[in-house]
């Protein structure tokens, strides 16, 4: 057994359900995997991760964020995985949520908090790409909310290994790093933005949702996954439920595609009322009757090279209008 002199705690949701089960059993395996011989850096923002300043031995070094602009009284997802104090089970109530289940959060009861932190994040500009963390400036390598968060925890680990601020400073505005998760690309007069969303996760979803809504201008949707996972063949796909997909249901997107293996659950996961000049793109014969019952006109197209249906459905003042499908079905046999 390796003993650990320090470990990062980002947050814990439900994740990878079939093999995971729920987040208070990942809590547990953390907690009997350390003793009072690590120092834990955990971010406060999450009641579940903040359980530790409770049970844990150790010395704790706490991270959190900010009141942002875009942050709710109410949150944002149908779907919270901490909403009760893990102390007395009192109903938690918080001053802002971030997303999901991370914010500024209290017990009424017994006052259980995130307290005060050791690393704060703030003066976040996601435009420009940059923040501070306890008045240092520091560079965001993308302009999404949760890239603040992992910036923030390695500041914070930093620090508390000892290095200083400085050479901190210096690696994380100057030695930036591209991006894995998010890459993007030219189809002819069209920007494309591949974003990877880790599946059997919905607060990652929830991500990509929330900075898809945030982009400018008028957007067509792509999603779709073959495999649920590459590590086991349970395929569960009652995550997908948890996914508040409702919240594409915005002017800015003209079209939506399911597409791959999974298709046709995510176009049930996603049916959510379409807003005018929107169109809808699953597998045929499900989105006809869908389509009948909405009263929507339809256009069917066969794509012959990948051997499946695709229905497109198009408001009524462009009926008579031809609409091509904004990408395509992988080939398939």
């Amino acid at each position: 057994k390796v003993k650990l002199t320090h470990l990062v705690v980002t947050n814990i949701t439900r994740d990878q359900p079939a093999r995971n089960g729920n987040p208070d059993i990942i809590f547990n395996k953390i907690a009997s995997a350390i003793d009072s011989n690590t120092h834990l850096v955990i971010n406060a923002d999450d009641p579940i991760v903040a359980r530790f300043k409770i049970l844990h031995k150790g010395k704790i070094t706490t991270y959190g964020i900010a009141k942002y602009k875009t942050d709710t009284k109410v949150p944002l997802s149908n779907t919270v995985d901490a909403a009760y104090c893990p102390v007395c089970e009192t109903k938690l109530k918080y001053n802002f949520y971030h997303y999901g289940h991370l914010g500024d959060f209290t017990c009424p009861k017994c006052k259980f908090s995130r307290n005060k932190l050791d690393f704060q994040a703030k003066d976040i500009d996601l435009e420009k790409q940059f923040m501070t963390i306890n008045r240092n400036i520091v560079h965001l390598n993308k302009n999404v909310f949760f890239c603040c968060y992992y910036t923030l925890a390695t500041f914070a680990l930093l620090k508390t290994i000892g290095i200083s601020t400085k050479d901190i400073q210096e690696y994380l505005n100057n030695q930036v790093l591209e991006p894995k998760r998010m890459k993007e690309y030219r189809l002819k007069s069209r920007k494309v933005e591949m974003i990877e969303s880790k599946n059997e996760n919905a607060l990652s979803y929830l991500q990509t949702i929330n900075y898809i809504k945030a982009e400018k201008g008028k957007k067509t949707i792509i999603m779709g996954f073959d495999n649920v996972s590459r590590r086991y063949n349970y395929n569960d796909i009652s995550w997908l439920y948890d996914v508040d997909f409702e919240l594409l249901n915005d002017n800015s997107i003209d079209k939506i595609f399911c597409i791959g293996n999974s298709g046709g659950n995510l176009r049930i996961c996603s049916q959510h009322p379409l807003q005018p000049g929107a169109a809808f793109a699953g597998d045929g014969e499900n989105c006809h009757r869908r389509g009948k019952q909405r009263n929507y006109p339809a256009a069917f197209s066969q794509h012959l090279h990948c051997r499946s249906y695709c229905a497109v459905w198009i408001p009524q003042h462009r009926e008579n209008q031809e609409i091509q499908p904004y990408g395509c079905h992988t080939q398939r046999k």
